[in-house]
């Protein structure tokens, strides 16, 4: 399959919070301070407001709003939730609680009760943009893409100014695979704010996917001016050095972003596909037994490393890790193909069973012509039209992956010449960052000695 798995479900650059609330003037320093430029004084300041049993209902209000405010930019989302409900113990339909008490409880894990006061803002003010957004933010962390971008698109009509609506549905279209909107949302994000490190790191995201490199370059080195110490730009630029081939950049930059943040799993991983992109499957193997000692559940990450131990002939070892990736990554059809590979290879073919680890799995997508073959349902040529058809972008994965696979199937069926030759072609012609590619030439050099 293409480079790496991802870990599907992870929360990654979802949304930012955005919290509306509006501050009257006032004389006094410590209304001035809540809600003032400097929000680490906002939670005393605001204290102080709210609990002046002088002070006037609108001005309590507006002090719990910036309270709330401040507790969620902390990360207290209980405590953010507890403001926000007191402003509508006075106020049911005040717009602007319902919905920064809707991200709050989003934040916090509740999207039931975030999709009603979401719900319930928009009732109150359907031309409140934020509220929109907040519950297509909601809907897009449940999978309901469809839901979250007809919000996305009316925050946009009701507030075309704002940026963060563009980033967010342009993550969505990456998501959904409209990689053209996608670079069109961040470019236009971008000419409104052209100071938002995350926004360049998402576009050129969605340009290396389009293997518009140097574009892409160019995107995560204007996110590393901007933000030096964050380690997602140089997790970027080594993927881009990766597919490349400058595998040296690439785990140089990768090198970087775990010194930037040595828990930042994602960079251990690139380095681990680098490496073995290399040829380095011993480094491979050990970057994935490093994360693995962090984080010991992570389906991916067992995938991957069962990825390195096949390509260096290790089958036991890989099925092993296959067997473990497959309990998290039920809906994943290459887990429990690649299982099936390395147990074949130990002279444990078995179709029945690669059979059985499917039934959850799509088998009328892409590799469904890969499974029908191992499973005897079909022949190699329904693999070679199966890799022709579909979108362009993604041909030269598909060849490369036909190419391997049915080299696999020539090897297991004692074809050696011919698998030799597939395999040959899978090694030199697949992309750089593909995991057939290091597969391809360990099973090659192990048929030519």
């Amino acid at each position: 399959m293409p480079g790496m798995i991802n870990r599907n479900g992870r929360a990654i650059g979802l949304a930012i919070a955005v919290l509306v609330t509006t501050v009257g003037s006032a004389s006094a320093q410590t209304r001035h301070d809540c809600g003032g430029p400097n929000r680490a004084q906002w939670i005393a300041a605001c204290s102080i407001v709210i609990d002046n049993p002088r002070e006037h209902p609108k001005a309590r209000v507006k002090a719990l709003k910036f309270r709330g405010a401040a507790h969620h930019f902390q990360g207290d989302f209980k405590a953010a939730i507890a403001d926000f409900t007191a402003v509508l113990a006075t106020d049911p339909n005040d717009f602007e609680a319902l919905s920064d008490r809707g991200l709050a409880y989003q934040a916090s894990g509740d999207s039931d009760h975030a999709l009603a006061d979401d719900d319930k803002a928009i009732a109150a003010n359907p031309k409140f943009a934020f509220a929109y957004f907040n519950r297509g933010i909601v809907e897009d962390a449940k999978g309901d893409f469809a839901k979250a971008r007809k919000d996305y698109d009316e925050a946009i009509r009701l507030k075309p100014e704002y940026p963060a609506f563009y980033k967010n549905r342009g993550l969505l279209r990456q998501r959904q695979g409209d990689i053209e909107g996608a670079i069109a949302d961040a470019s236009t994000a971008i000419g409104i704010n052209d100071t938002d490190a995350d926004i360049y790191i998402n576009r050129g995201n969605a340009y290396r996917r389009v293997h518009a490199l140097d574009k892409a370059l160019g995107d995560y080195e204007t996110a590393m001016k901007l933000r030096p110490n964050s380690p997602a730009p140089y997790i970027g630029r080594g993927n881009v050095r990766g597919m490349q081939g400058n595998y040296d950049a690439a785990i140089a930059d990768f090198d970087t972003a775990i010194k930037l943040n040595p828990k930042d799993i994602d960079a251990y991983l690139n380095r681990g596909t680098a490496q073995a992109q290399k040829g380095d499957l011993v480094g491979a193997v050990a970057t994935y037994d490093t994360i693995l000692r962090q984080w010991p559940d992570d389906a991916p990450v067992y995938a991957n490393r069962g990825f390195a131990r096949f390509a260096a002939g290790d089958f036991a070892g890989a099925a092993v890790d296959f067997e473990r990736a497959a309990q998290g990554m039920p809906a994943n059809p290459y887990v429990p193909l690649w299982r099936y590979l390395a147990r074949a290879h130990l002279g444990e073919k078995d179709p029945a069973e690669l059979e059985r680890n499917l039934t959850s799995i799509d088998q009328t997508a892409w590799p469904a012509p890969v499974l029908a073959l191992f499973l005897g349902r079909d022949k190699p040529e329904a693999v070679l039209a199966g890799a022709a058809e579909g979108d362009a972008t993604g041909r030269a994965d598909r060849d490369c992956e036909a190419a391997f696979y049915l080299g696999e199937f020539a090897g297991l069926g004692g074809r050696r010449d011919d698998a030799l030759t597939l395999l040959r072609r899978a090694g030199d012609q697949c992309p750089a960052g593909m995991t057939e590619r290091a597969a391809a030439r360990g099973e090659a050099a192990r048929l030519a000695r």
